[in-house]
């Protein structure tokens, strides 16, 4: 008896000691687990980098903005101005999401959001007159944005802190549209569109220039030709390497239609019509249909485009086959078209014989010159550009291409529009009361069965 009673404590002793045992296993493994979540969650709060896994790329900022973010030194104030309010809540959760990837990736940039109604007073100090206004700030420059996207943040903070694309002038005093001059005739929404693309844009007299430095050169409808020793600086300009966008009419002078000679085109004599493709009644406005545009760097994309009053671009080349319906190419350099009629395209020359057949608008060409890469964007109108109609269709679009292709500017075409896919889970009252009747009863049912599975063979 007395060795029974002994061989039942020691059962008893043994079975306490393996359920201790147990029980400190589990209460270990416990602890090392909460203890690398806590450790997992640091890490993560101290980490400067995420890794996005939407669908989208939602939460990846371009290379282009990356670009910009490694540019700024100095501070940079950014203020969203967002009632807290239901209207405004979703917009301002998205424009936070966003900006704070900008922060993340640069110290210098200070986020925070205020509510425009409990602080109408710094709204005001800030320029800003209603809510959903995102702010850049860096020192006296303020650059507002109401659109909340990364394209339009980057820009905002790019004209905040001062980067340009690149430095490009325009040529006055030549009898043609200036940029000063806001008027119908004038260049001024033109030139406001390069700034905001990111262009410095200066305004050059052609009596008394210098183009040292600039990344392009624009003649737009020059009535009169430019004297000898100025025509001589800008073929210096060309032949250097230098970016040509000429901007001719049927009424410029030679020198500046032949301005491109040695890439390969010349504004041609005569005007141009299209009696198949034209804008209103007037055959002598042809344009190009968003899907007509050749291949180009310049015209692809483009919307609808015209050209009132608009001679020819012309080929100058012993052979001038294909053109303007391909590139022409050879080993010291290339011409493309980037706007051209359709086959009902109707030269009428200088002396009155027509000439039908597709008629080039516009072209590009890029050539080495003294063993420098030239290139030249040559347009044969400029009224297209001017402040009457640079907003219709694809004009003020064509004008900034030739821009970017002509100096090398990086576009910010990579900084794609965010897609937000729709993933509301749509239920009819059937498949709602079931996903109730899961939550409510079966899953809490199948965790008490395994509750007493386990009690059941550890018992």
């Amino acid at each position: 008896g007395l060795w029974a009673v002994a061989g039942g404590i020691r059962n008893v002793r043994e079975i306490g000691l393996r359920r201790a045992l147990i029980g400190g296993n589990v209460a270990t493994m416990t602890t090392v687990l909460v203890g690398l979540a806590v450790l997992a969650n640091l890490l993560a709060s101290l980490a400067p980098w995420r890794v996005d896994v939407t669908a989208g790329g939602r939460y990846t900022l371009s290379p282009t903005t990356l670009e910009v973010l490694g540019q700024i030194e100095t501070p940079v104030e950014i203020v969203g101005f967002f009632p807290d309010t239901a209207a405004f809540r979703a917009q301002r959760d998205a424009a936070r999401r966003l900006l704070d990837l900008y922060a993340r990736r640069n110290p210098s940039l200070n986020l925070r959001f205020v509510d425009p109604e409990m602080n109408p007073g710094e709204a005001r100090s800030m320029g800003v007159a209603r809510s959903g206004i995102v702010v850049f700030r860096q020192d006296e420059r303020m650059v507002n944005t109401a659109t909340i996207g990364e394209r339009a943040f980057t820009e905002g903070l790019m004209q905040a802190v001062g980067i340009a694309a690149r430095t490009i002038c325009v040529l006055a005093d030549l009898g043609g549209p200036d940029i000063r001059d806001s008027g119908a005739g004038g260049l001024s929404r033109a030139a406001d569109g390069l700034r905001r693309a990111l262009f410095d844009i200066r305004r050059v007299s052609a009596v008394d220039m210098d183009l040292t430095g600039y990344a392009m050169v624009a003649t737009v409808g020059a009535r009169q030709p430019l004297a000898g020793d100025h025509f001589r600086d800008l073929e210096a300009y060309r032949d250097a390497g230098g970016a040509l966008l000429v901007l001719a009419d049927p009424e410029t002078p030679a020198m500046l239609r032949d301005l491109a000679r040695p890439l390969g085109l010349v504004v041609g004599e005569g005007l141009v019509a299209d009696p198949s493709v034209h804008v209103g009644d007037d055959p002598l406005t042809p344009a190009v249909l968003t899907d007509r545009f050749p291949v180009s760097e310049v015209g692809n994309g483009l919307e609808t485009t015209y050209f009132p009053g608009v001679a020819p671009i012309e080929l100058v080349r012993d052979s001038t086959d294909g053109w303007p319906g391909a590139p022409a190419v050879d080993r010291d350099g290339a011409a493309a078209p980037i706007a051209v009629t359709t086959e009902a395209g109707l030269l009428t020359g200088a002396d009155g014989v027509q000439r039908k057949g597709r008629q080039a608008l516009a072209a590009m060409a890029l050539r080495r010159i003294a063993g420098n890469e030239a290139r030249a964007v040559v347009v044969g109108d400029s009224d297209f550009a001017t402040n009457a109609h640079i907003y219709s269709g694809g004009n003020g679009q064509l004008v900034i291409n030739a821009a970017r292709w002509l100096t090398g500017a990086q576009p910010l075409t990579d900084i794609r529009a965010r897609s937000y896919a729709f993933r509301r889970l749509v239920l009819n009252e059937e498949q709602r009361e079931m996903l109730r009747l899961t939550s409510l009863a079966v899953l809490p049912g199948l965790a008490l069965l395994l509750a007493l599975f386990f009690w059941w063979r550890r018992r």
